[in-house]
């Protein structure tokens, strides 16, 4: 478990995002968002500090980096209990939160509503890897693609290729990409 830092605070928070390039600063508010709204929707992979052991299938492996420590200590900040499922007073919490951050990072509310859907939809393919049992490496070698392509595609698929996106299904997923224009 974290050893959460009582000084820590929405101000050292806001300060810690500014320390990140804007890639990571989008993507630990959308990691946010998509932890409060989407959470229980299985068609989605929001497990955000941890990620499959392949070799023991019955045990998962945590992240303890720097930036999914401040992501935990901010969901504590939003409740007292961060195991509870979100309820509307922190989601309320949230979205006024959400609107300084954009303020203090110089965001738009619009292209962040349109990036959030293709981190939500990198999310999506990585829940279909793993629904498969995939680790990276392997489906690396299926895909054709680079781990750090696989994992661009996943975690920042707002910033991803649609050729790139189209072989991962394709390749990966032996799935097809359909895209509706209206």
């Amino acid at each position: 478990m974290i050893n959460i830092d009582p000084d820590f605070s929405i101000e050292s928070f806001i300060e810690y995002l500014k320390t990140l390039d804007s890639k990571k600063q989008k993507r630990m508010l959308f990691m946010i968002e998509a932890g409060l709204t989407i959470f229980d929707d299985y068609d989605y992979y929001t497990d955000f500090l941890i990620y499959p052991n392949y070799q023991h299938l019955g045990y998962d492996k945590f992240l303890w980096t720097n930036f999914y420590s401040n992501y935990q200590k901010f969901n504590y900040l939003l409740s007292d209990d961060v195991f509870n499922k979100p309820d509307d007073i922190m989601k309320d919490r949230w979205n006024s939160l959400k609107q300084r951050f954009f303020d203090e990072l110089n965001f738009d509310d619009t292209i962040f509503k349109h990036q959030y859907e293709m981190f939500k939809f990198g999310l999506k393919l990585k829940q279909l890897r793993h629904s498969k049992s995939i680790h990276k490496t392997e489906f690396s070698k299926i895909t054709g693609m680079t781990v750090k392509m696989i994992t661009q595609i996943e975690d920042y698929g707002f910033l991803s290729k649609l050729a790139d996106i189209n072989k991962y299904i394709i390749n990966g997923l032996e799935m097809n990409l359909s895209l509706n224009i209206k």
